[in-house]
This record gives C-alpha cells, sequence and structure tokens, in this order.
C-alpha cells in the first residue's frame, strides 16, 4: 500500500477536486482511495494571513503619554 500526502487549503464553498499522481508501482485497476482530513494548527508555522497576523504585538508596544508633544529642540521651527 502507499501513501500519498497533498496539503490543500479548503476553499470558503468547502468543495475541491483532488488531483493526485499516483506512483508508477501502483498497478492498474480498481484500488480504494482513503482521504483523512487534519486540520493544521497555527503554531510552529509561518503566519501567512492578515487576518493571524492582527493582535500578535498585543501588550508588547507602548507609546508614552506625551508622544506628540513639542520637542524642545524643534520649538524655532514651530
Amino acid at each position: 500500500m502507499s501513501t500519498i500526502v497533498k496539503e490543500v487549503v479548503i476553499p470558503s464553498n468547502h468543495r475541491m477536486n483532488l488531483d493526485i499522481e499516483v506512483p508508477a508501482d501502483v498497478p492498474p485497476g480498481e484500488a480504494v482511495v482513503t482521504v483523512t482530513i487534519k486540520t493544521k494548527t497555527t503554531e510552529g508555522r509561518r503566519k501567512n494571513r492578515l487576518g493571524e497576523l492582527y493582535g500578535l504585538g498585543k501588550g508588547e508596544i507602548w507609546v508614552s503619554d506625551d508622544f506628540d508633544a513639542p520637542l524642545e529642540d524643534f520649538k524655532e521651527y514651530m
């Protein structure tokens, strides 16, 4: 028995056609094909969608209360 692993992205309508290349050592004729769906976890994989990036740095960055206050060095330009 041969095992074929193919990573796919499930479309929003949850319908897809699988195009699988069967290894040459599998003889032609009738066969049973089993599809197992495992969802990927986000741990350890690169974030590649904007939705997965929002909130990534929450609590990591802060801005001081006087951030927009004029700087003494630039008073002559104001």
